[in-house]
């Protein structure tokens, strides 16, 4: 497992957007904002398959909503995953 975080400036839309690869059977990719609750990475939903330009989930129906305009980290943690863009919409 593997553990990365990214600041991103100027959040522009409420919900995260992720393309990634899972490689293996028990692979999986998180994402979420460190700190913020309701998005956090302990409330998002694991990707458990290959996914294109898909809504991150997040218990509860967790966005970022009020957060856009605002800075905010983001972290993730991957299981034999690959991750290729995030972004928001």
């Amino acid at each position: 497992c593997a553990a990365f975080s990214h600041r991103w400036r100027c959040v522009p839309g409420a919900t995260l957007i992720v393309t990634a690869d899972v490689l293996g059977p028990r692979g999986s990719v998180k994402i979420g904002a460190v700190g913020l609750p309701g998005v956090g990475i302990a409330s998002a939903t694991p990707l458990t398959s290959n996914v294109t330009a898909t809504k991150v989930a997040f218990k509860g129906g967790g966005s970022f909503a009020a957060h856009v305009g605002k800075n905010v980290t983001l972290e993730m943690e991957l299981a034999e995953g690959m991750v290729y863009t995030v972004g928001f919409a």
